[in-house]
């Protein structure tokens, strides 16, 4: 059996990266790597910083959010194992998470077609529990993922449970923009947010941790409908509700 080629050693060595992509996404390439410690594979995010203008407090409180999240401790939410600063890349952040081999609910939909009600059901499930976790039970204040779809949920192929992933470039976003921005649609922004909104009493920047709570939850069970039961994405089904308006 030919030994895979090592093109990357942690920092404290005990993980090793190769060369296997084995996942994409807007400012993120993740790799296939190796725990020497627990002897196990796991997921190498290399996540890119180069919107980001570096500075010594943003430098701080990059730190300050992945340590935070090193701590999260859930079965429905994918565990994040260690972190640090690339220091021959200074734009980027290396993230090592567990590696769930099925990879995301969106590519297992689509390798195996679309799932019954009671599976739904039970996705729907786990992921809530994930989501009210992330709200309220994780930190002091609650941890907003802003990305979350059945691209950044994941599921592991032997037992069927899926866990939220990919906090580490949500995390990067957030310190990159205002946490409380709104974007996107408004066919997918929850009813109370939006209500706020076109009456002018609540200002984008001054939504309330439960209100982002609420289209956070809102705008995924939007995903799941879209996703998994008419196979299509938020966009496409935003663009048909419009038209039946």
């Amino acid at each position: 059996m030919q030994t895979k080629q090592v093109v990357e050693t942690s920092p404290d060595e005990r993980f090793v990266r190769y060369r296997d992509i084995i996942g994409r996404g807007a400012a993120k390439i993740v790799y296939r790597g190796y725990d020497r410690e627990a002897g196990k594979e796991v997921a190498w995010y290399k996540v890119h910083l180069d919107h980001i203008e570096l500075t010594k407090r943003v430098e701080t409180e990059i730190r300050k959010e992945f340590d935070m999240l090193t701590r999260i401790k859930s079965p429905y939410v994918l565990k994040l194992i260690a972190f640090w600063l690339d220091s021959h890349e200074y734009d980027k952040v290396d993230v090592i998470c567990e590696l769930f081999y099925a990879g995301s609910l969106k590519s297992f939909i689509r390798a195996n077609g679309l799932p019954s009600d009671a599976l739904i059901r039970r996705w729907g499930r786990q992921i809530l529990l994930g989501i009210r976790y992330l709200h309220c039970e994780a930190a002091e204040t609650p941890i907003i993922h802003r990305d979350l779809k059945c691209d950044n949920v994941f599921i592991h192929g032997h037992t069927g449970r899926v866990k939220i992933g990919d906090l580490g470039s949500a995390t990067i976003s957030a310190i990159d923009g205002p946490m409380m921005s709104i974007v996107g649609t408004p066919n997918f922004m929850a009813p109370e947010v939006f209500d706020a909104m076109s009456r002018a009493v609540l200002a984008p920047r001054e939504l309330g941790n439960r209100a982002r709570r609420i289209a956070e939850t809102t705008v995924f069970g939007v995903e799941l409908l879209a996703r998994i039961k008419w196979q299509t994405d938020r966009q496409q089904l935003g663009r048909w509700m419009r038209t039946q308006a």
